[in-house]
């Protein structure tokens, strides 16, 4: 069953929203990360919202953000148990139903796999994006 999230979504071109999606129930390899942090870029992400990234996954309706530190709340039945609770830095996901993962950061849960999530250990969460 999907889970509900609030994410950043561009729309259409010049548009940006707050909204409500749905990101996939993790997978047996995968963790669950309740974003706390994530970096806007001037760059890239100002390209994408002028609609000047020309690319399907980048289609109408995205969720922007490739850099994401939050905390991992569940983890997938083969995924490693001690990264429950841990905080950790996730480049991106591509989790979503019904909006296209421009990285896909920026949304208040997201799901990949385990492999993909760096733990930060004693690094501030606030410093790690």
């Amino acid at each position: 069953m999907p889970i509900k999230s609030r994410a950043v979504v561009i729309p259409r071109r010049n548009t940006v929203e707050l909204r409500t999606v749905q990101v996939l129930e993790p997978r047996a390899n995968d963790v669950l990360v309740r974003t706390a942090f994530t970096s806007i870029s001037a760059g890239t992400e100002r390209m994408l919202l002028d609609g000047r990234m020309p690319h399907p996954a980048l289609l109408f309706p995205v969720v922007p953000g490739y850099e994401t530190v939050g905390q991992v709340v569940e983890v997938g039945s083969r995924a490693p148990k001690d990264l429950l609770g841990q905080w950790v830095y996730v480049g991106g996901a591509r989790c979503f139903r019904g909006v296209n993962p421009a990285w896909g950061g920026q949304s208040e849960f997201i799901s990949a796999e385990a492999e993909r999530v760096i733990p930060l250990g004693p690094i501030d969460p606030a410093t790690g994006v």
